[in-house]
């Protein structure tokens, strides 16, 4: 399963957290003080268990490794998108059949 299913999985079920929530998080809500992992929720500090702080970390050093790798102009044109802890696409409208 791709890291950042696994991920934002995680935080919707373990803690109850909206899936537009988990899409707004940024490398920046990621702290890390050597001993425990935290991720950044509106202002309060969410305490991860080990495995998935291993997750989120991993998830971030690949986000910031690719941002490393693109060129200065292309991260420009993204703007808020390369701080994004996990990637996304825009939304699209689903058509449906009931065939």
């Amino acid at each position: 399963m791709p890291l950042d299913l696994r991920v934002g999985g995680a935080l919707i079920l373990l803690f109850g957290l909206l899936a537009s929530r988990v899409m707004q998080l940024t490398k920046n809500d990621v702290i890390d003080d050597g001993e425990v992992t935290y991720l950044d929720i509106d202002s309060h500090r969410l305490m991860l268990p080990p495995r998935l702080a291993r997750l989120v970390r991993q998830s971030r050093d690949q986000r910031l490794a690719l941002a490393a790798e693109l060129p200065a102009s292309f991260l420009a044109d993204l703007a808020g998108s390369s701080r994004a802890l996990l990637p996304s696409k825009p939304a699209k409208h689903a058509k449906w059949s009931y065939d």
